[in-house]
């Protein structure tokens, strides 16, 4: 993919599921809304307590441990939270994005978590979106910023920060994904227009990476002096 290339109006929606595997995000802006919250409060729901929970099954003679979150009276995996939560919202346009022609291979160029938020715009565009509330969105990204080696609250979180993140995930389906791994490393900007969507490359110079590589750090380092004073 030299220079930009335009992955919105080159798909069509079909009714599939796929998995996706986790791959860093590029550098691009942080749009993500700042959420300011006492470091001694505890998670809540709608008013209701609600808290992840390690639970391990068995399948096929191997023991494995996944995260479901606690609410309400259930212990539920993350779709069915949303399904409990979000009754008559939940999955209601039942629709998938495939790439077609030269979009197919153009977008395995994006990591993955850009060709997910990519598929979610695109069905966003198109069909538009269920009425969700903010404090709703809030309180889960609040729930998930908690949570320590936890790839389940990691992922979710990344989706709540999207634009209209919560609606999105009500509308279409938390689990959508699109699996294969990036083809090559570069470095890209996003310019999400009203009916596509424009990557186009950067230069991967030091000076570049390290701004966002440092906000990083210091984002970190304030969570963890946060949680520290927490449980002193």
């Amino acid at each position: 993919m030299r220079g930009t290339q335009n992955g919105l109006n080159r798909a069509e929606e079909e009714p599939s599921q796929s998995a996706a595997s986790q791959v860093p995000l590029p550098l691009e802006e942080d749009t993500s809304a700042a959420l300011e919250v006492p470091s001694t409060a505890e998670p809540t729901f709608r008013g209701l307590p609600i808290a992840w929970e390690n639970v391990t099954t068995e399948e096929n003679g191997k023991q494995r441990t996944g995260h479901w979150i606690v609410w309400n009276g259930n212990r539920s995996k993350r779709e069915e939270f949303f399904k409990l939560a979000f009754p008559n919202q939940y999955n209601k346009v039942k629709k998938r994005v495939k790439f077609l022609g030269k979009a197919a291979d153009d977008v395995l160029w994006l990591t993955g978590g850009q060709r997910t938020k990519l598929m979610y715009e695109i069905l966003a565009w198109k069909y538009g979106l269920e009425e969700v509330s903010e404090q709703d969105n809030l309180d889960l990204i609040f729930l998930c910023q908690r949570e320590e080696e936890n790839k389940t609250a990691d992922d979710l979180l990344s989706r709540l920060h999207w634009p209209n993140g919560l609606a999105k995930l009500v509308t279409f389906g938390v689990g959508m994904k699109l699996d294969a791994a990036a083809q090559q490393t570069w470095c890209y900007s996003v310019d999400y227009q009203e009916d596509r969507a424009v990557f186009e490359g950067n230069s991967m110079t030091w000076e570049r990476w390290q701004v966002k590589l440092i906000e990083a750090l210091e984002r970190c380092r304030a969570c963890r002096y946060s949680y520290s004073k927490m449980w002193k």
